[in-house]
């Protein structure tokens, strides 16, 4: 095998995914807010104002990210459980799963939280 930066790198981040995924809502959550959240964090650091509003809202739209990363979940259900890894689909069932999946995506978590959010600020007079 080759030692290179580009192995090493590769290498890392398996390991890590493998790690994430010892527990499917901890994984599942890392990567939608990776998708979600860190893309605006780094944009409003470097072009805008970062502010709690952003980092709080970002955060809640990650829990869609938890969804869609179930998605992908779904795909190594066999492989998940053979190596012991806690997936969703492999913790709760398919059919569990995929409901906790439309859940974190459609309506009822994701836009729910943000309402609710929109709602304490008016509600505190923030």
């Amino acid at each position: 095998m080759e030692d290179s930066p580009s192995t090493y790198k590769t290498c890392h981040f398996s390991l890590l995914d493998v790690w994430l995924k010892r527990n499917g809502w901890i994984g599942n959550f890392a990567l939608g807010a990776s998708y979600i959240s860190l893309p605006w964090w780094a944009g409003q650091a470097l072009f805008g104002t970062l502010t709690s509003d952003i980092i709080v809202l970002t955060l809640l739209y990650s829990i869609a990210g938890l969804g869609i990363a179930i998605v992908n979940d779904f795909k190594g259900v066999e492989g998940d459980r053979a190596l012991g890894l806690q997936s969703l689909p492999v913790a709760f069932g398919t059919e569990t799963a995929k409901w906790i999946c439309v859940a974190a995506i459609d309506i009822k978590i994701t836009q729910l939280s943000v309402a609710v959010y929109f709602l304490s600020l008016q509600y505190l007079d923030i």
